[in-house]
């Protein structure tokens, strides 16, 4: 593998903005490497070695320094537990690479090889924690390709309470279905005293009638025998406030990212189609004052306004007001994204998502499309967008980051292609193969026996867990059934 080649694929690997603000944040505070950092003086530790080493790394020109500063991650890296793969660590550590190679050129062959055996480490961590968890939460934020994702997990041996279109992986008990309508404002559109089909809208935006913790729904799955849901409303944690959110790290967390404008008008499009459905002849009652962008705003207030942030923070920031989401909102956003999503999809960058699905994921069977949409549905898109595209700058700047830190997992994802490769592994067996070696070296490390083991990654039963064994987020314990 040469890191100068993988350092570009694909050139947003090479953002420098993106991957610099990555650093930073870590090096002023390590703990966001690992959401359970604190938990550990030792973890701590080796985290905010961690996070020193990639930024002079980073910085370093000279071909020893780059040695050293490689040699300092490897040590600190073994002090980080096998079954915690915490993704900002291998993302902090890409970023250093890349920036590397970015700003002074090629590594030398030494330096290489060493990172190389870096790369190696982090995905065999990957998949090993992976493994261990056996279930995957999927962070489905609504029009962005997420319906094709659980279409693909059934096609790849996964197991969940329901497959269908209109289900979509969800769990009823976990109360995470999408909320789009702010029902205030549809029943302010229909004239006083007039009845409709569809007074009662769906899809209302209110808050969930009960959260169910990640030890709650991890419990409640692996009883049921399912080994992927999906949650399309918003992060568990956030009610009071977004900085308590989180996403599920006793899990295989998956995120898939769609550019905002895009997303932004086949949200409109789906609700256009969804009111001639529901309402009937009855659509133009809501819509007799025109269907522009300020309408639309009032209607969808979330799903017109930073929606991807929304879909990050928790419930406090899902509900906040059309213009409420501020850069701050977006920082800690980025945050939880290289901190707590495994793995990374961009619904724009197929062949990028192929490599994520096949090797971050372990599926190897990917192409699929579903859920297109209906011929009708153009003509609720207003004429002009721009009020809209500014009302989702800060989701444009979310969905960059995102494509950088996939771009980025791809690099360690390309070293785990290139082992497939010189093993002769063809490209189907590649994971099996991989996590077999995972595991074998992890305990021929600790002096334990190798054992086989097979499978792919994200369909497996998953180890039972002790408590230290999980990634949780701030606060988050095991807890018992889901009623």
């Amino acid at each position: 593998m040469s890191l100068g080649k993988a350092a570009k694929r694909p050139q947003a690997v090479t953002h420098v903005h993106a991957l610099d603000s990555l650093l930073l944040a870590a090096f002023k505070d390590p703990a966001i490497l690992g959401p359970t950092a604190a938990r550990g003086a030792n973890s701590f530790e080796a985290l905010s070695a961690i996070a020193t080493a990639a930024v002079a790394l980073a910085a370093q020109k000279g071909p020893e320094a780059a040695l050293l500063h490689l040699a300092a991650l490897n040590k600190a890296l073994a002090d980080v537990p096998d079954c915690r793969a915490w993704p900002a660590v291998r993302r902090v550590i890409v970023a250093a690479l890349a920036l590397r190679t970015h700003r002074h050129g090629p590594l030398s062959p030494a330096a290489e090889s060493q990172a190389a055996q870096l790369l190696q480490r982090l995905y065999f961590a990957h998949i090993l924690s992976a493994q261990r968890k056996g279930v995957v939460e999927f962070t489905h934020v609504s029009r962005s390709g997420g319906t094709t994702f659980c279409q693909l997990a059934q096609r790849n041996g996964c197991s969940t309470e329901d497959f269908r279109h209109k289900e979509n992986c969800l769990i009823e008990a976990f109360d995470d279905a999408p909320r789009y309508v702010d029902l205030a404002v549809h029943n302010a559109l229909r004239p006083p005293g007039v009845a409709t089909r569809c007074d009662d809208m769906a899809k209302g935006v209110a808050p969930r009638a009960q959260e169910v913790s990640c030890g709650e729904r991890r419990s409640a799955l692996r009883r049921a025998g399912h080994s992927v849901y999906s949650n399309e409303y918003t992060a568990v944690g956030g009610a009071e406030h977004p900085a308590h959110a989180h996403h599920c790290g006793n899990m295989l967390t998956v995120l898939q990212v769609r550019h905002p404008h895009a997303r932004v008008v086949s949200h409109i499009k789906h609700m256009w189609h969804a009111y001639s459905k529901r309402c009937k002849g009855d659509r133009d009652v809501y819509f007799e004052g025109g269907r522009d962008a300020e309408t639309w705003g009032r209607l969808l207030p979330a799903a017109m306004n930073n929606y991807l942030i929304r879909s990050m923070l928790g419930e406090a920031a899902f509900r906040l007001p059309v213009g409420a989401i501020t850069r701050e909102h977006l920082e800690l956003a980025r945050v939880f994204l290289a901190q707590q999503m495994n793995v990374i999809l961009v619904l724009e960058e197929a062949r990028l998502s192929f490599h994520s699905l096949r090797y971050g994921l372990g599926w190897w069977d990917f192409l699929e499309h579903a859920n297109s949409a209906p011929a009708d549905t153009a003509e609720g898109v207003p004429a002009s967008l721009e009020l809209l595209w500014e009302r989702n700058a800060l989701d444009v700047e979310l969905y960059d980051f995102a494509a950088v830190m996939a771009a980025g997992d791809a690099v360690v994802y390309d070293v785990a292609a290139a082992m497939a490769a010189r093993a002769g592994v063809a490209p189907q067996d590649a994971p099996a193969w991989l996590v077999q070696q995972a595991v074998v070296a992890a305990r021929a490390e600790k002096g334990g026996e190798a054992a086989h083991t097979g499978g792919e990654v994200a369909h497996t039963g998953g180890d039972e867990l002790s408590e230290d064994d999980y990634d949780y987020g701030e606060d988050e314990k095991p807890g018992g059934d889901v009623a």
